[in-house]
């Protein structure tokens, strides 16, 4: 049992994360469900801890993330190139929205600690 003003602290595989959820938690058999950051913090909370904060840990190398469009896309004189290249660059800003969505998805840190105090 903890003593009041003791910090509890849980950490595990960052389902939340496509990449930590299919190479690592469904590999493991003794995994019985895959529990959400938010659904853990409310866990915690609901049971009587305080501050509880969810601390993502184990980050990927941005070499393992899906690259952004090539600067060239957005090195257009747009004097010469007109609606075509606003069009390409408009394309490329686009695309790299989409590769930073899609990196949070695939590509968050492998695992989360949620930290809270026990009143």
């Amino acid at each position: 049992m903890l003593a009041p003003g003791s910090p509890i602290v849980l950490e595990t595989i960052n389902v939340a994360s496509w990449s930590a959820f299919f190479t690592s938690y469904i590999r493991d058999l003794t995994h019985v469900r895959p529990i959400h950051p938010d659904t853990l913090k409310f866990v915690v909370v609901a049971s009587g801890f305080l501050d509880a904060d969810i601390q993502l840990r184990a980050p990927l190398p941005e070499s393992e993330k899906l690259a952004p469009a090539p600067p060239a896309a957005r090195a257009v004189d747009l004097r010469i190139t007109g609606d075509e290249g606003r069009a390409l660059v408009a394309l490329a800003d686009t695309f790299d929205r989409n590769m930073e969505r899609l990196n949070a998805q695939l590509y968050a840190p492998l695992d989360y600690a949620v930290v809270a105090w026990k009143r």
